[in-house]
């Protein structure tokens, strides 16, 4: 999307049309990466450069505070040439 706000709104429009009735937003990225870890108790999102670095971090604080951790979301913004 060309602008946050823009992101944020088709964020929480394709959230409620998966059938999501409490949507919000954790994060807003651009230029990089998010994931979504999960465990038994709770969840975190993370950005990074890449996939593998945000998984990187937000397993190792998952690992610390929870178990049965794992990736459930990953998604990567598009870079944009700006001239």
């Amino acid at each position: 999307m060309r602008s946050k706000r823009q992101a944020e709104r088709q964020a929480l429009s394709e959230c409620k049309k998966k059938g999501g009735s409490k949507c919000i937003l954790d994060v807003s990225y651009f230029d990089q990466c998010a994931i979504l870890v999960t465990g038994d108790k709770k969840y975190s999102v993370h950005t990074a450069i890449s996939v593998e670095r945000a998984s990187e971090i937000g397993m190792r604080q998952c690992s610390n505070d929870d178990t049965n951790c794992r990736v459930y979301y990953t998604n990567c913004s598009v870079p944009q040439l700006v001239r």
